[in-house]
């Protein structure tokens, strides 16, 4: 995407990022988070553009009036509440996954694994010894009346 010329181009750029990253929350919301990588290059094409924008008003090589730094304020505050509202529909997303797999790791591990058996003392013991090498620690059950 080329540099922006302009303050309203800056603006343009930041309304079609804050519009993308609505879509992608709307994506979020509906679990289709394997749809986002069809807007990642169109994404990266605008963040692209935008940092350009900012750096060219960081140089002081734009004029800006009082309507266009009201504008560009308005467009970055509204980009910085969408980016935050993406970044926490992300983490949850991700929290969730995560979890998922624990949960079916974890069920893999009960199932496949072989059955732990108690010794004599009422000690828990894995049925091998590589297991026990990395094995969590276990609750002490003893199965004897007293």
């Amino acid at each position: 995407m080329s540099q922006p010329a302009n303050a309203r181009d800056i603006a343009d750029t930041g309304n079609r990022l804050i519009a993308l990253i609505g879509e992608e929350n709307q994506l979020l919301a509906e679990r289709q988070a394997q749809r986002l990588s069809e807007t990642e290059a169109h994404k990266q094409d605008l963040i692209d553009s935008w940092q350009a924008g900012v750096r060219l008003l960081q140089s002081g090589r734009l004029s800006l009036t009082g309507a266009d730094r009201k504008m560009l304020m308005d467009t970055g505050q509204r980009l910085e509440t969408a980016m935050i509202d993406h970044a926490r529909r992300v983490a949850r997303m991700k929290s969730i996954n995560e979890g998922l797999i624990q949960v079916v790791a974890s069920r893999a591990e009960q199932s496949t694994g072989p059955a732990d058996i108690y010794g004599a003392s009422g000690n828990a013991r894995a049925a091998s010894l590589a297991r026990n090498a990395y094995r969590r620690p276990t609750a002490l059950s003893v199965n004897r009346m007293v």
